[in-house]
């Protein structure tokens, strides 16, 4: 194995991606969404941080043109900002207690309590602000902030967002900022008063304002950024079309509209990319199951070389071959079993027609695990074989490109052989590569194992396949805030307002 502490990586990967691929996704769908993230899911903070920021420094300006910022009184005052929005969105749907993605909900759950019950509360003071961490790259995606380098001030406001800032002063309650600025506690009549401005709801986004963050979201980019916004424009476009053919959620989009490329072919649009998007991202996660499969197997027999392990995998498997009947039609599975054998057992359509059970999946360890993982990387083979001849899925992967070469070459493999390149392939060598990199770097350890001669010793620490959040559902959720989109139950349909480029 040619492993190297300083191996590069085309994408700076963090947390808990300890194979280092989830980033190839992350970065196809980056380019689609212009901005949004996986935790900026409401609109409203886009208009909400545009005006704390531009408010906080217009305050801090005097009649002489002058002016000092302070960071601790700007994050201070963030924080409260922060934490008024909670109050407003929960006040505003008290009932049902729909909070979702609003910054704070958990962490300040005993202050709302005690303000409902006592109609005043101190604003905490003991946390940092999630607000600006959360939302300024998103502000400044779509062009309502700016950065402002070699200044002290954290950012500026562009035209448009000093226009969103100006019509929120008109609209803003009077006191609301002395509040704010100030050490005074929080009382329900304040909240109640502050609602409409920031309260995060739909129902509570004045049309005027609404219409200002859809220009910010529609405004066609110059330079480096023009095909990014063209590309969530048609992504938007894409989106409506497909929920007026039929209502869903965004993970059944996804699959839908891969199952879609697969068997009627490229539209040689952006829903191209979405499907790429999904077909790695179920690469992925079969990397990961491979590698908790491995784990599995170190963790229950003690130290093994990579053959022994994949041998016990197999037989382990074969003692469990009900449990993947519905998949596997054989009466038996053996190292020596061809691996054509195998994989003539695997239907092409295997998880095409829904999204993909992970819960489930990662439940299964060992031979069923990695019995399952190589089905379902068999029929990403096979699904996406057309799509990667013609260039559609070309983000350069090297683990799926290992991936798919190891079924390429696979006509004269037994089983053992063809598990035993996946998970070389695919799992160990990118855990070592990005876990020893990240150590080289100064990170925390997080290996699952390590190589001493021909056996792997486990560090006992135990491992789940998973996937990162998509991006595609927060697209859903900002679009829905500003009513261009409906939801109902789990599922989105066109809504109210029509989204067009400006």
């Amino acid at each position: 194995m040619e492993i190297f502490w300083g191996n590069p990586l085309t994408i700076e990967i963090k947390g808990l991606d300890i194979l280092g691929v989830r980033g190839i996704d992350q970065a196809i769908e980056e380019k689609l969404v212009n901005g949004i993230t996986t935790i900026s899911l409401r609109a409203r903070y886009y208009s909400i941080l545009t005006w704390a920021i531009g408010s906080f420094l217009q305050a801090g300006i005097t009649p002489t043109g002058t002016g000092t910022f302070t960071d601790s009184a700007f994050r201070a005052f963030l924080r409260r900002v922060e934490f008024l929005c909670l109050a407003c969105t929960a006040l505003d749907d008290l009932n049902s207690g729909r909070l979702n993605g609003v910054l704070g909900r958990d962490l300040f759950d005993a202050e709302l309590k005690e303000l409902w019950a006592n109609e005043v509360v101190e604003f905490p003071d003991n946390a940092r602000t999630a607000m600006f961490l959360t939302y300024y790259g998103p502000c400044r995606a779509v062009g309502l902030l700016k950065d402002a380098p070699g200044s002290v001030v954290p950012g500026q406001l562009t035209p448009l967002g000093r226009e969103l800032m100006e019509l929120r002063e008109r609209a803003m309650p009077a006191g609301i900022l002395v509040l704010l600025s100030g050490k005074a506690s929080l009382d329900l009549k304040s909240v109640k008063d502050a609602k409409a401005s920031f309260s995060l709801h739909s129902s509570s986004i004045p049309s005027d304002e609404r219409e200002l963050l859809l220009k910010a979201l529609g405004t066609p980019r110059s330079g480096r950024t023009a095909d990014d916004h063209r590309r969530f424009v048609s992504s938007v476009e894409w989106i409506i079309a497909e929920l007026k053919r039929e209502p869903t959620s965004a993970e059944w989009l996804l699959s839908r509209n891969y199952a879609a490329r697969v068997s009627q072919g490229a539209t040689d649009d952006v829903a191209d990319s979405w499907a790429e998007y999904e077909w790695q991202r179920r690469c992925h996660f079969a990397f990961e199951w491979l590698l908790a499969s491995f784990c599995d197997a170190l963790n229950r027999q003690g130290d093994l070389s990579l053959a022994e392990a994949v041998e016990w995998l197999i037989r382990s498997a074969s003692d469990s071959l009900d449990q993947m009947a519905e998949i596997v039609g054989l009466s038996e599975l053996a190292p020596a079993t061809p691996s054509t054998t195998l994989l003539r057992a695997i239907p092409d359509d295997y998880q095409l027609a829904a999204p993909l059970p992970t819960r489930s999946m990662s439940s299964q360890r060992g031979g069923v695990g990695a019995l399952g993982a190589v089905c379902l990387l068999a029929a990403l083979y096979r699904q996406s074989k057309e799509l990667r001849r013609r260039k559609i899925f070309k983000s350069p992967d090297p683990v799926a490109h290992r991936a798919m070469a190891a079924f390429e070459r696979c006509a004269d493999l037994s089983s053992a052989q063809l598990l035993e390149a996946l998970v070389l392939q695919c799992a160990i060598v990118p855990h070592l590569t990005t876990t020893l990199r990240k150590m080289g770097g100064g990170q925390q350890c997080s290996l699952r194992f390590f190589p001493d001669g021909e056996l792997f010793r486990s560090t006992a620490v135990q491992v789940a396949a998973g996937r990162s959040g998509t991006r595609l559902a927060n697209v859903l959720g900002v679009l829905s805030d500003l009513s261009v989109l409906e939801l109902t139950e789990d599922a989105y349909l066109p809504g109210k307002v029509t989204f067009h480029e400006a």
